[in-house]
């Protein structure tokens, strides 16, 4: 089982990255949050690993937090949840989010995101509402602490590690934080800016 990755970033997207370890290179697919949270391209990056192999494929899913790794663990035990629409949950959910939407059985908040139907949701609320409360919430090692600095910058700096000109990047993380209520999770901020991208 490839349980972490340690090396050179080759490439990032929206949903993936190539990180190159020893001689090889690994596509690992990610959420959006941790894609905006990457280095720039040429630096070192540690990644807590989820090797899923299938009858007719086999995918590596990275995550710079363990308590990101640990929440899609925790959502593939729900009837109906596979690897990529647990992706695609923490890609609208971080950790801490996904506990406070099941633990207040907010159902509408899960509809909301991509590939998440009514009866998902309530599974997801009914299946993980005892398993929720040990969701570990630390901060990820090697990353600096959030309170460093503004959410402005936080959010600017992520998207210009994803290839997007400075100007881009200010104007829609700008218009992000106008869009939504103050001290809102940042990867909820980087969303709404991607998608204004």
């Amino acid at each position: 089982m490839i349980a972490r990755i340690r090396g050179t970033l080759l490439d990032k997207g929206p949903g993936s990255c190539l990180v190159e370890a020893g001689g090889l290179g690994y596509e690992v697919l990610v959420s959006a949050g941790t894609a905006a949270l990457l280095p720039a391209l040429g630096q070192e990056v540690s990644l807590f690993t989820s090797f899923q192999v299938r009858e007719d494929s086999q995918h590596l899913f990275g995550f710079l937090q363990p308590a990101e790794k640990e929440a899609f663990l925790l959502l593939q035990t729900v009837k109906g949840v596979g690897p990529r629409l647990a992706l695609a949950v923490l890609s609208g959910l971080g950790p801490a989010e996904l506990r406070a939407a099941v633990q207040k059985k907010q159902v509408a908040v899960l509809v909301a995101l991509q590939g998440v139907g009514k009866k998902i949701a309530e599974r997801i609320v009914l299946e993980l509402s005892d398993k929720v409360d040990g969701l570990a919430l630390g901060q990820a090692p090697g990353l600096p602490p959030r309170g460093a600095q503004s959410p402005l910058e936080q959010v600017e700096e992520a998207l210009r590690s994803l290839g997007f000109a400075p100007a881009q990047a200010q104007r829609a993380a700008r218009q992000a934080l106008d869009e939504l209520a103050p001290g809102s999770p940042l990867e909820a901020i980087i969303k709404l800016a991607l998608k204004s991208l």
